[in-house]
């Protein structure tokens, strides 16, 4: 088994990746850019409901990680960043950290953020 399939194996156990991220979640999606990131969407593990995002980011990405930070420490949100092996960094955050959504939810109206989030901290 290579390090990557290794790696997914260890972030699909939903005990070990909310150990990682600090929280109950389990893996609800996973997309792979080989070499760069595992990205997975986090779901509540007793109602299977999106809750989060997660992803692994090989050296050479690191740079998205920190515009990540960047973005999320401007608006007052809170991700989390755990050091991995093989210089792997794991980061992970509720939805409206995602750095795929950042504009869109940017955009989007609070209250109408709080009813698509589904968050009942929002």
């Amino acid at each position: 088994m290579n390090g990557t399939a290794a790696l997914l194996d260890r972030l699909l156990d939903a005990g070990e990746l909310s150990r990682l991220v600090g929280r109950p979640v389990a893996a609800g999606s996973v997309r792979a850019k080989p070499g760069t990131l595992l990205a997975l969407g986090l779901v509540d593990p007793a109602t299977g409901r999106a809750i989060g995002w997660a992803r692994v980011l090989w050296p050479s990405a690191r740079d998205k990680a920190a515009k990540s930070a960047l973005r999320a420490q401007r608006r007052g949100l809170r991700l989390v960043e755990r050091p991995l092996a093989d210089g792997l960094l794991l980061q992970s955050g509720r939805i409206d950290t995602d750095p795929g959504l950042a504009e869109p939810l940017r955009r989007a109206r609070p209250r109408r953020l709080r009813d698509l989030v589904g968050d009942p901290d929002a």
